[in-house]
């Protein structure tokens, strides 16, 4: 496949995993394959299943998908996805939160330094892709019936997993925009969000 107009090889052990995390999560399909490349990863697995110097077996990453199994494969795979949307979330989180600090509590180079970088995520729509998030999630979603008609063992665990992860991320993206739209004086005016709500319906 070609990401950011560089080729990439597809692991032919990654596929199926791939294709069936892509299925469940209903993430794209090389999203779902970068995503289970990172995941093995972190893992520190070879190539080749090899014996370290402790003569513990380090498995291959075909190996190790296959004593996860399919459920394995996938939780795993969920964890590390919903930890990456929370990183993101909560990164963004933290900036608008230290934006909106009172001048007094920060030295006038980070204030501004904030303020800056925060005028230009404005800018480039960061309270649209808030809105648009929670919308989303509002709604009705499709995942937890993929997650039931998957077949996969700990469907019901991995629901509720999901639940909260869908709870958690709501909150911290109410948080933000309650942070973005509170001072119009640092962020926008109140008038800017009646608007964006309406484009949302």
């Amino acid at each position: 496949f070609i990401l950011k107009g560089k080729s990439y090889q597809v692991k032919a052990a990654l596929r199926n995993p791939a294709l069936l995390v892509s299925k469940v999560l209903q993430l794209d399909q090389v999203q779902s394959y970068i995503l289970l490349v990172r995941l093995l990863s972190t893992q520190n697995h070879p190539e080749d299943a090899t014996t370290a110097q402790d003569g513990h077996i380090r498995l291959s990453p075909a190996q190790q998908i296959a004593v996860w199994g399919d459920g394995g494969t996938v939780a795993r795979a969920m964890s590390l996805y919903f930890l990456e949307r929370t990183c993101l979330i909560s990164s963004q989180f933290a900036l608008v939160k230290s934006a909106a600090l009172v001048e007094d509590q920060l030295s006038p180079v980070t204030a501004g330094a904030l303020a800056e970088q925060l005028r230009e995520l404005v800018d480039g729509g960061l309270p649209e892709n808030f809105l648009s998030q929670l919308a989303a999630k509002l709604q009705e979603d499709t995942l937890p019936e993929a997650l039931l008609r998957s077949g996969i063992g700990d469907a019901d665990r991995l629901l509720s997993v999901w639940h909260e992860q869908q709870l958690q991320e709501q909150l911290r993206l109410l948080e933000c925009l309650i942070l973005l739209f509170y001072d119009e004086g640092k962020a926008m005016a109140c008038g800017t969000l009646v608007s964006l709500l309406k484009t949302l319906g």
